[in-house]
């Protein structure tokens, strides 16, 4: 990947807008799966913790 990009920027032509739209997409999308893997992951901690506590006898 890093060969492709290093390819495209040093071409004789330059890099195109087409070539800038289509890794603007990419990192865009690999951006918001992190997001959405970091929401969905804390989600599950909060819930669990909260389940915890809920379950919790203060008593023994």
């Amino acid at each position: 990947m890093k060969k492709l990009i290093s390819k495209l920027i040093f071409n004789e032509k330059g890099i195109s807008t087409v070539e800038v739209i289509v890794l603007v997409i990419l990192l865009a999308g690999a951006a918001s799966l992190v997001g959405y893997a970091m929401t969905a992951g804390s989600r599950g901690l909060a819930g669990k913790t909260i389940q915890v506590i809920e379950n919790a006898d203060p008593t023994k």
